[in-house]
């Protein structure tokens, strides 16, 4: 940053990152879909997070689609 903070990315920040690659290569997919595409690319974020799915709906409801009922769309 330019005026000298330094940038914190966090390990939610990565998961965002993981949903965002998953729904671009999947681009309409069902919540157990994207749960197993997350835990291929992102083992490592959500080994220790017993809340990951959680962090996973709250994500797709705050950026994605709902085309249907447990079904997501970019």
């Amino acid at each position: 940053c330019e005026s000298g903070e330094k940038l914190e990315i966090t390990s939610n920040s990565y998961l965002s990152i993981s949903i965002r690659i998953v729904m671009m290569k999947l681009q309409k997919a069902d919540l157990n879909t994207i749960y197993n595409e997350i835990e291929k690319v992102a083992s490592n974020l959500i080994t220790n997070n017993p809340n990951y799915k959680a962090k996973i709906r709250q994500t797709l409801q705050k950026h994605y689609n709902n085309v249907e009922r447990g079904v997501w769309s970019l």
